[in-house]
C-alpha cells in the first residue's frame, strides 16, 4: 500500500530524529573521550621520567604519535561542535563538512595509534635504537661521566640491567655497577633495560591508544550517520516538494 506525501514525510521525519538523538549521544561520548585523550597525551609527554628516558636514549621518534594523539583529541572535541550544529541545522553543507571531518579525525587517530603503539611496545621499532644506545654507554663506562651518570639514573629508576641483562658488562669486559643489583635481595636484575623501558612505556600508552581507538570508532559511525542524515534530509524535501505541487 503506497504512503501518502504526508505518512511518507512523516516516516522520514521519526528516522531523521531517531538519527539526530543517535548523533548527540554519540558526541557527547566523543567530546568526554577527546578531553579525556588530551589530558593523559598531555601527561604522557611531559612526564619527567618518561622526558629523562626519551633525552638520554635517544627516543625522540617516541614523541611523533603523543603529538599526532594530542592534535587528534583537540581537533575531535571541535568536531564535536561542528556534528552538532549540523544535526540541529540540518543543513546539508554543514552535513557533507562534517561527514568529511570525521572521516579525516578517523585517519589522524588511526596514524596517532599505530604510531605511538610500534614506538612504545615489545619488539617495535624503539627497541633497536634503545639497544644500540645502551650498548653505546656501557662500553663508554665507567671512564665516561656522563655514560657512567645516564646508566646509573636509569638501571636505578627502571631496575634493569644492560641492554638486554648482565652479559652486556660481561660481554664488553666491564665491572657490573651496583645499580644492577636489586638493593633489598642484592641478585642482578633479570631483565635489561630494553624491555624494562619498553615495557614502562607500553603500560603509560595503552590507555591512551585504547580511547583514541575507540574515539576512531566512534568518528566512523558518525561519519556514516551524518550522511544517512543528508541523504534523509534531501529525500524528505524531495517527497515534500512532490506532494506540494
Amino acid at each position: 500500500m503506497a504512503l501518502s506525501g504526508t505518512e511518507a514525510a512523516a516516516k522520514l521525519e521519526k528516522g531523521i530524529g531517531n538519527i539526530k538523538n543517535v548523533l548527540f549521544c554519540l558526541n557527547i561520548i566523543a567530546f568526554i573521550l577527546g578531553l579525556i585523550l588530551f589530558g593523559m597525551t598531555m601527561w604522557v609527554r611531559f612526564d619527567t621520567d618518561i622526558q629523562t628516558w626519551v633525552e638520554q636514549l635517544l627516543i625522540s621518534d617516541f614523541y611523533w604519535g603523543v603529538w599526532i594523539l594530542i592534535l587528534f583529541s583537540a581537533i575531535s572535541v571541535g568536531v564535536t561542535f561542528l556534528s552538532c550544529a549540523s544535526t540541529i541545522t540540518e543543513h546539508p553543507t554543514l552535513l557533507l563538512a562534517n561527514t568529511g571531518a570525521q572521516m579525516l579525525c578517523f585517519v589522524l587517530g588511526m596514524v596517532g595509534a599505530a604510531m605511538l603503539k610500534d614506538y612504545s611496545t615489545y619488539k617495535s621499532d624503539i627497541q633497536p635504537v634503545i639497544r644500540r644506545q645502551m650498548l653505546r654507554l656501557i662500553s663508554m663506562y665507567p671512564d665516561d661521566y656522563y655514560a657512567t651518570n645516564v646508566l646509573k639514573t636509569i638501571q636505578e629508576n627502571v631496575g634493569c640491567c644492560g641492554a638486554d641483562g648482565a652479559n652486556d658488562y660481561i660481554g664488553l669486559k666491564r665491572a657490573l655497577p651496583a645499580e644492577c643489583r636489586d638493593t633489598v635481595t642484592g641478585n642482578c636484575y633479570f631483565h635489561g633495560c630494553v624491555d624494562e623501558v619498553t615495557w614502562t612505556l607500553d603500560e603509560r600508552c595503552t590507555w591512551p591508544i585504547g580511547i583514541a581507538v575507540t574515539q576512531c570508532f566512534i568518528h566512523v559511525v558518525n561519519s556514516v550517520l551524518s550522511f544517512s542524515l543528508l541523504q534523509a534530509v534531501q529525500k524528505q524535501d524531495e517527497v515534500l516538494a512532490m506532494y506540494n505541487r
